[in-house]
């Protein structure tokens, strides 16, 4: 493929300057947080941090470090370079509360083998090229090297499981405009998800770690809290605290009924229970 020129996928410029740097939830595990301008600069501090020893220990204890996003945009060359990056090291991706994924961020949030939006802000639009190269070719060449760098992001974006869906609705949105997405947009695209292969290959590892029991008790704890969460009005951390402070109780009181009335199995029972509860925040 022939070099591409320089390409901004900017909503606007007011992004402060590229900033990466690995934090700590309160339990002691890492994560990476990134947020500015997308461009060479991230990239490189990002690659930096890839290996470090705190992320490794966030793989033994958990299933993958977490890079949070806060980004209006930047290169799309730069974007596709973290994410590949990403896609390799089986990071997830995520966009939180009082957060903004736009532009050429997508296509990082889009890499992630976890991914979490549904919090956050997630805004698309098509990519342009910067304005004076792009201004001074001829139309038929402005118009081939458009054409190449669109299906440059598409091939990236189906190399990372998205829908064709995404490609095809960021280019009906003029660059120096936005589209914020859904949540049934997120999900609808896969921006809000996980990539199948690593799915599987994580519930295999539960599984023969926890039993199969124990890890279908504990997916369906987690999307009742989800479910609950989601529906609450306050901050997220606080929500689900307070999630599980008032349905823990009924939650394993209501599978220990199933499982003596229906003869079932807990991780069955517990499905049914989570799926029953969380009917009401939906």
């Amino acid at each position: 493929m022939r070099p591409i020129l320089a390409v901004a996928f900017v909503l606007a410029a007011t992004s402060a300057s590229a900033d990466v740097q690995i934090k700590t939830f309160n339990d002691g595990s890492s994560y990476i947080a990134m947020s500015g301008i997308i461009d060479d600069g991230m990239a490189a501090q990002f690659a930096a941090l890839v290996d470090d020893s705190r992320l490794k220990e966030v793989v033994q204890r958990y299933a993958g470090p977490e890079v949070q996003l806060n980004s209006r945009g930047g290169s799309v060359l730069a974007a596709m370079r973290i994410g590949e990056a990403i896609r390799r090291a089986n990071f997830w991706t995520g966009v939180y509360e009082h957060a903004t994924c736009a532009s050429a961020c997508v296509l990082i949030l889009a890499a992630g083998v976890h991914r979490t939006a549904k919090w956050g802000t997630v805004i698309i639009h098509r990519p342009r090229f910067d304005e004076e190269l792009f201004a001074n070719l001829p139309p038929d060449k402005a118009r081939a090297q458009y054409d190449q760098m669109a299906e440059g992001i598409r091939a990236y974006l189906a190399k990372m499981g998205m829908a064709d869906s995404l490609f095809r609705d960021m280019l009906k949105v003029p660059s120096d405009d936005g589209r914020r997405l859904s949540v049934i947009d997120l999900r609808s695209y896969g921006l809000d998800g996980e990539d199948a292969g690593w799915a599987e290959w994580k519930r295999a590892r539960l599984v023969q770690t926890f039993g199969r029991e124990d890890y279908e008790t504990n997916q369906a704890w987690g999307e009742l809290l989800a479910a609950c969460a989601g529906a609450s009005q306050i901050n997220l951390d606080i929500a689900i605290g307070q999630c599980a402070d008032k349905l823990r109780s009924p939650f394993v009181a209501r599978i220990d009924a199933c499982a003596a009335r229906a003869g079932q199995d807990r991780g069955a029972c517990a499905k049914t229970v989570a799926r029953q509860m969380a009917a009401k925040y939906r």
